[in-house]
């Protein structure tokens, strides 16, 4: 079915050759076939009709991110996209874990730091917990904090 979208894309864009959308779903159709040249081509094509679009860049980084030599570049991507939308937590988790992988252990902190900073993240260790093998889900905040979780703790029990 990918290659039947990736086919509609492409007649779309014949259309309308100036549709940066249609460059970015192609080039995600790519990313996920695991044609890196074609995905990336179609990122820049995407990023050079778009400059403002920050999904462009994340997503570019993302492609970048899995090929070790890479790994500077998507970083870049990364923070172009974050200079475009400076209040997205997934960014600033990309950046930082990206950083941290290239051993650049103080830059990420300050990335870290930063999300908290700007209200992004309440701690600079905070994560989503599908980031972490085997964490249970419990709050980070005290169960007090709302009025409905003793409620809600309450209905669950039973």
């Amino acid at each position: 079915r990918r290659s039947e979208a990736a086919a509609l894309f492409r007649g779309s864009l014949l259309a309308s050759p100036l549709h940066a959308a249609a460059y970015q779903s192609l080039a995600r159709i790519h990313h996920a076939d695991e044609k890196p040249i074609e995905a990336a081509r179609s990122y820049a094509a995407s990023i050079s009709l778009s400059p403002t679009w920050s999904d462009n860049y994340k997503n570019l980084g993302l492609l970048l991110d899995k090929r070790s030599p890479l790994k500077y570049a998507a970083v870049q991507a990364y923070l172009a996209a974050l200079s475009l939308a400076p209040t997205n937590r997934e960014l600033f988790l990309l950046v930082g874990d990206a950083l941290k992988l290239l051993n650049r252990t103080q830059a990420a902190n300050l990335t870290f730091e930063l999300a908290v900073q700007r209200d992004v993240m309440a701690h600079m260790q905070q994560r989503p917990l599908h980031y972490i093998h085997g964490l249970k889900a419990r709050p980070w905040w005290p169960t007090r904090t709302f009025a409905w979780i003793p409620n809600l703790l309450a209905q669950h029990k039973t």
